[in-house]
């Protein structure tokens, strides 16, 4: 790692412990997001953060297409387990288990209902099994589905073919329900001295360290710019930055129809019954034997389901001055001044971007003063928090 590397890290660790403080974060949840996520006009946006799932380090520099997928992940463990009624099911239809598995596939509209999923089995059984096989299996179809792997499994497939908003994801929160709360939301200030703020983010849920950003920059990632963060972190920095708004929006996946007017445009996806069951049987009672998803690949070590974002730390209106005694050249003061519109440290975002405004000064000796703005009325995802997937259980 280069010393530009090294020293970014430890201002990012700093941002984070002076975050935490300031805004009144508990560190044993709270994960900083590197730079502006803007929330924009779209309950989706808001249901993309929702459905990563979080790194386990105390920051993070958000991009959905970098992080796994908490419905993905689901999505692969519900087909990775076994319908305990599932398996006497199997042994009564023989030959016509996989003849139904395909022709269930097909059924158009898919049904919504367990009551329907049994009047589309009886109808295909009456049709296609011998008559000695028929009662048998409906009463084996019937106990299969009380089943909550079966159930989330029948859930899934009716995301996939819903006649409204198919193979989407929904969480149970919007656009609409963050305004409101936005009406009742309280001001926060941070304050960073990095001659005196503490690095060590130990103590941290993640216990461990704080990276992922190159440069001050929003750039970032240019060594051109490792002379001008180097001269800056080395002189140190202060910053003080200002929110009219601070809330928690809390939300879930959505697991039952919701009689919010957007919400109820949307199909239930998750069965934490169903997970349940993955999460407490880590044999093949419940995993299929050498399927690629397994309790470990979940659940282990280096599962990729260990954790979930239970809520996000939400600002507006954001007002932020920094300073350093950097003492840059006239040259370097010109590439500052360019670079700085494309975002600086700590939120890193671009002028052209959700109302922000960025400018640079500098005094006779070249030290720099920096003064960002983001207008009231565009809200910024400033972290979530991070829940053990134990909880949603």
């Amino acid at each position: 790692m280069s010393a530009v590397q090294t020293a970014m890290n430890t201002l990012v660790a700093q941002w984070y412990n002076a975050v935490a403080a300031g805004c009144g974060l508990d560190k044993g949840s709270f994960q900083l997001m590197q730079g502006a996520d803007p929330v924009g006009t779209l309950t989706e946006n808001l249901w993309a953060v929702f459905d990563s799932v979080p790194p386990l380090t105390a920051t993070t520099y958000y991009n959905p297409a970098q992080l796994n997928s908490f419905s993905q992940d689901y999505t692969g463990v519900i087909s990775a387990l076994i319908p305990q009624g599932d398996i006497q099911f199997q042994v009564d239809m023989g030959d016509y288990y996989a003849a139904w598995n395909t022709y269930k596939e097909t059924i158009t509209p898919i049904p919504a209902t367990s009551l329907a999923w049994i009047q589309a089995f009886t109808a295909w059984a009456e049709a296609k099994l011998p008559q000695s096989q028929v009662s048998l299996c409906i009463g084996d179809y019937n106990s299969m589905l009380e089943d909550p792997i079966s159930v989330a499994s029948n859930q899934l497939l009716t995301v996939q073919f819903a006649t409204s908003n198919p193979k989407v994801y929904a969480y149970t929160t919007t656009v609409g329900q963050l305004a409101a709360l936005l009406t009742k939301a309280v001001p926060k200030s941070v304050n960073l001295n990095s001659a005196t703020e503490s690095s060590d983010v130990s103590e941290t849920w993640a216990k461990g360290e704080a990276s992922g950003v190159f440069d001050i920059f929003g750039l970032g990632g240019d060594t051109s710019y490792d002379d001008i963060t180097s001269k800056v972190t080395t002189a140190g920095v202060s910053v003080q930055a200002d929110f009219a708004k601070l809330i928690t929006l809390a939300a879930g996946p959505l697991k039952q129809p919701s009689s919010d007017t957007y919400l109820q445009n949307f199909t239930p996806w998750f069965n934490s019954s169903a997970l349940n069951e993955g999460y407490a049987k880590p044999d093949n009672t419940v995993w299929k034997s050498g399927d690629a998803i397994s309790w470990d690949s979940t659940f282990g070590p280096s599962g990729n389901l260990q954790r979930y974002t239970s809520a996000l730390i939400i600002v507006d209106g954001i007002t932020m001055t920094m300073t350093s005694q950097a003492g840059l050249s006239t040259a370097e003061q010109a590439t500052f001044q360019q670079a700085v519109a494309g975002g600086i440290f700590p939120f890193f975002e671009a002028e052209e971007n959700s109302g922000w405004k960025n400018s640079a000064t500098f005094d006779d000796q070249g030290n720099i003063t920096v003064k960002c703005t983001s207008l009231a009325g565009n809200p910024q995802v400033l972290g979530v928090l991070v829940s053990q997937i134990a909880d949603i259980l």
